[in-house]
This record gives structure tokens, C-alpha cells and sequence, in this order.
């Protein structure tokens, strides 16, 4: 039997990206820090793409290291780029006053109706 994971509000606008998942798990739960394992079980995303995701998002100051436990490093959205954690911020609260489908679907009928007369 497949499981099928449920998409959460942002990965249905934004899309459902690996490189998305594992940015939009760091940032909503940014109090924490996380293992690749801990990522994994939250995001379902291969363990190395989650650690090319990582170094990407280190190297753009994203993401910091934090810690290591016994063999884990663990990491962290990086909350001292204020700039990151304000378009996080800002993109949540787009998300949460975005259009539905059905609005979009209604919007662009009513262009087509508008043109042909």
C-alpha cells in the first residue's frame, strides 16, 4: 500500500517541490533544529537530496548548522537573517488571502465572456 501524504496550504500554491518541503518544514518549525533523518520523516524526501537541499540553503545563509549529536548534525532555519524569516512571513500571509481555484476559474470565465462581446 502507497501512503499518500496530505499537502499542506503552502505546497498547494507554491507547489510540492522537494527543495520546498524541506525549506517549508525548517521555517514553520524553526524553533527546533533537525537531523536529515528528523527532515526525512517530516518531508519524505530522499536523504541525498535533502543533504544537496541542505548545502544549498547553508551556502545562502537560509540554513545554519547548529549542533551535533553523536553522529547527527543537526540544522536550523537560520532566524538571524531577518530578511529570510520576513518573506517566510510574508509569503504565509499572501498564501492565507490567495485566491481559490474556484475564484480563478470564475475570473478567467468571466475575461472570456467580456472578450466575446
Amino acid at each position: 500500500m502507497t501512503k499518500t501524504i496530505a499537502k499542506s496550504k503552502l505546497q498547494r500554491i507554491f507547489g510540492n517541490s522537494p527543495h520546498f518541503r524541506v525549506l517549508e518544514h525548517l521555517w514553520l518549525m524553526n524553533k527546533f533544529d533537525y537531523s536529515v533523518a528528523d527532515i526525512f520523516d517530516a518531508t519524505h524526501v530522499a536523504r541525498p537530496t535533502i543533504l544537496q537541499i541542505l548545502e544549498i540553503l547553508i551556502s545562502e545563509e537560509v540554513v545554519v548548522k547548529t549542533r551535533q549529536l553523536k553522529n547527527s548534525q543537526r540544522y536550523q532555519f537560520n532566524k538571524d537573517k531577518k530578511e529570510y524569516f520576513f518573506l517566510m512571513n510574508m509569503i504565509i500571509k499572501d498564501a492565507e488571502k490567495s485566491i481559490t481555484l474556484d475564484s480563478f476559474k470564475n475570473y478567467v470565465e468571466e475575461q472570456s465572456v467580456d472578450e466575446n462581446e
